[in-house]
């Protein structure tokens, strides 16, 4: 879930927000527990599996949705 969902102020932009979180979790394989994954959110942090991203192509279309 993005971020903007919890304070109800969103767009389409909650949508590729959605599909970038899907796309690095397929990439990466990793999948955290839901309390941990909601409260990141909430806080706004960007996840760290991001970092492991090793294709480049990837690794750029991730930066540019979340």
């Amino acid at each position: 879930m993005a971020p903007e969902l919890f304070v109800e102020n969103y767009n389409e932009v909650v949508d590729m927000y959605a599909f970038g979180m899907n796309l690095l979790e397929m990439v990466t394989m990793e999948c955290d527990s839901i309390v941990k994954t909601y409260k990141k959110v909430t806080c706004w942090v960007k996840p760290k599996a991001s970092k492991k991203v090793r294709d480049g192509e990837v690794r750029e279309l991730l930066r540019s949705v979340l």
